[in-house]
């Protein structure tokens, strides 16, 4: 009797061979603009778009972002800007990707790269065309990836018996995000970061709800309409969040004021690299005496100031009517 490895073998392997709507899926890709065929059941398609903001961005210290991340940025070529479109929003074992888009920055343009999963059976080698890219790389950096994309990666790479994805320092511009705008937007997704922060409008796009069953429909149908929209999507998330890393990077590495964050969420921010900068910012809020805002001034003064100093600041704000 076959084993459950051999028959599922068998079960991939007829699939492939039993795929009469292969060719036209090939052919309506190719008539996109920029896609072509890559492996059976894999397209992929490479665009390069000019940069809003000046794409220089050296001698980071990507502690900024994460303190798990005590290192230098040499070059912003150094980073892969990453996303996945999958069957999902909540992920779990049954959740696939069927859309990645891996970004690179080089000189003022952003090169964005675009796999498509056509249908199940190819998923592995759609998965190993990722990971290899991936591997090229020096930095991640994504929106939400460190909860979502990334983890969703390793195990597909685990359920078809692959080595996991490559371990890269990973910058997730989301907690960022959050520290300097969760008071003062609606929410911290991307589209509102892009469209309140940057002042990027999407000419036209797809709601992230409807990106899943648009793929199921081509499943069922071999019908390209919507996928298109999706497509766009996908590429426009990599440059949004490439255009997000240069304005938040920039403004920190140069000690540069942003008006539109929380004073408290930026000085935490500079709080790892530069305390006396990070004490001016926090110095601007108006309610000074707030638990959270008192804790960190005490944490800079602590660091900044002389004992006796501190200990005079420390009885000031802990005890102010004394």
């Amino acid at each position: 009797m076959a084993t459950l490895r051999e028959r599922l073998a068998y079960q991939r392997k007829t699939s492939c061979s039993r795929s009469p709507e292969f060719n036209e899926t090939v052919k309506a890709l190719t008539r996109l603009d920029g896609w072509h065929h890559l492996h059976k059941g894999v397209s992929i398609c490479i665009q390069k778009d000019t940069m809003q903001a000046q794409a220089v961005l050296d001698k980071l210290r990507l502690l900024y972002f994460s303190a798990h991340l005590d290192m230098e940025l040499s070059s912003i070529s150094d980073c892969v800007f990453f996303d996945l479109e999958t069957t999902g929003l909540s992920g779990g074992a049954g959740t696939i990707a069927f859309l990645a888009a891996l970004g690179r920055i080089e000189n003022n343009s952003i090169v964005i790269r675009q796999y498509f999963l056509s249908d199940y059976p190819y998923e592995s080698a759609f998965l190993q065309e990722l990971c290899a890219r991936l591997a090229e790389a020096k930095y991640l950096v994504t929106y939400n990836g460190r909860s979502y994309d990334y983890p969703l990666l390793r195990t597909r790479c685990i359920m078809n018996g692959l080595a996991p994805p490559p371990e890269l320092p990973h910058i997730d511009l989301v907690y960022t995000a959050r520290s300097l705008w969760r008071k003062h937007l609606p929410d911290c997704s991307l589209h509102t970061v892009e469209a309140l922060i940057l002042g990027i409008k999407r000419a036209l796009d797809i709601p992230g709800h409807l990106i899943p069953g648009l793929w199921f429909n081509f499943l069922r149908t071999q019908d390209m309409a919507g996928l298109e929209a999706v497509f766009v999507h996908n590429a426009d998330d990599i440059k949004s969040l490439a255009e997000l890393f240069l304005f938040i990077g920039s403004a920190l590495r140069d000690g540069r004021r942003l008006d539109t964050a929380d004073r408290y969420g930026h000085a935490r921010l500079l709080a790892r690299i530069d305390p006396l900068a990070a004490l001016h910012t926090l110095q601007e809020i108006e309610a000074i005496n707030e638990k959270r805002t008192v804790r960190l001034l005490l944490w800079l003064y602590r660091r900044i100031l002389p004992r006796q100093s501190y200990l005079q600041k420390r009885q000031e704000l802990l005890y102010p009517q004394s």
